[in-house]
């Protein structure tokens, strides 16, 4: 308890009183600042490695959780897997002999495939990267550390017993025993403080291959990815052909006579440009002229051309009529006629 005592009493007159103390070497310094900064970097890079391979926090906490109790069935949620199984979920609900069906399954299986492949890189990265990480923290820096703090206790002994034997008017063989002791202690704790710090700089291919089998580990991922994106992409373009290639059925939908005003009314998108029509002297039909060209896109529409006659016959719903031109018939878009 007294060591203790002289030890705070000792601190505080360095900082209070601005009291003598034993300065360490420049070099010495220099490997503290070093050994500080390494510590530093592998814990960020611990931490940040870890929010890499596990970004979502609440699935990383139940993951954690979940692990202390089964390690060998447990794993993380990979995103890419939960798309996957969206997909596929998608896909076949609305059936595989649809296009978009058969397409959402084909892509939500890719997905999967790459969250295997991050299963794999998580796995790799643990293993090779940080498990030793931690490992090199919880051994080597945590002695170091331990040695340094050993080293500043005994510094402050030292400190207070060589102060106090300045103050003493007689020899106390005592007294310089003590001294003697404590400065013993305080070299012992500097030399393996120094060779701890100098082992963790000077040793530092460990470190650097940790590094590369990280990034070893994404660049098999990422190769892993690439493949099986350029696989979909291929699948995918079959697919797209296919569906572009599909022929549409024929439009249904209720023939209905118009009305004698109903043209160019509500019914008709609430246009003014349709006056009410005279009928046609052979069909019974609405004759109307062509504003604008129509090229027909789909089986039953009709084409027409500018200024063409175009007989009206029917409607199919408020911006599509039937009616028929130049021996033709079909449907067309009521925006592209006026009243004759």
């Amino acid at each position: 308890m007294a060591k203790f005592f002289n030890k705070v009493n000792q601190a505080i007159s360095e900082r209070v009183l601005s009291a003598e103390k034993t300065e360490l070497e420049e070099e010495f310094k220099s490997y503290e600042k070093k050994t500080d900064a390494t510590e530093e970097a592998i814990t960020s890079a611990i931490n940040k490695a870890e929010q890499y391979l596990q970004p979502n926090p609440t699935a990383r906490a139940k993951f954690n959780v979940t692990q202390k109790f089964n390690k060998a069935t447990s794993k993380y949620p990979q995103p890419e897997g939960e798309l996957g199984d969206s997909m596929i979920k998608g896909g076949r609900a609305i059936g595989e002999d649809a296009n978009f069906g058969q397409a959402l399954v084909i892509v939500g299986e890719a997905e999967k495939q790459i969250a295997e492949a991050r299963d794999a890189l998580d796995a790799e990265v643990q293993s090779n990267f940080l498990i030793p990480l931690k490992e090199f923290l919880k051994k080597e820096i945590k002695d170091v550390n331990f040695h340094r703090k050993k080293l500043e206790s005994r510094r402050l002994d030292f400190d207070y017993k060589r102060r106090r034997g300045h103050k003493g008017g007689q020899p106390d063989p005592k007294a310089d025993e003590e001294l003697r002791i404590a400065e013993q202690k305080f070299e012992e704790s500097k030399e393996l403080s120094w060779n701890g710090m100098q082992a963790i700089l000077e040793n530092e291919a460990e470190q650097v291959s940790q590094l590369n089998a990280f990034v070893q580990a994404q660049l098999a991922f990422h190769n892993t990815a690439v493949d099986v994106l350029t696989q979909l992409a291929q699948s995918l373009s079959d697919v797209v052909q296919s569906a572009a290639s599909r022929p549409k059925s024929e439009p249904r939908y209720a023939r209905t006579a118009p009305a004698e005003d109903t043209y160019g009314s509500s019914s008709y998108g609430g246009s003014s440009s349709y006056a009410a029509p005279a009928s046609s002297a052979s069909s019974g039909s609405k004759a109307y002229r062509a504003l604008f060209d129509f090229e027909a896109e789909n089986p039953g529409e009709l084409t027409f051309r500018e200024g063409d006659t175009i007989y009206v016959s029917g409607r199919l719903d408020e911006n599509w009529l039937e009616g028929s031109c130049n021996g033709q018939s079909g449907i067309f878009p009521v925006q592209y006629i006026e009243y004759n």
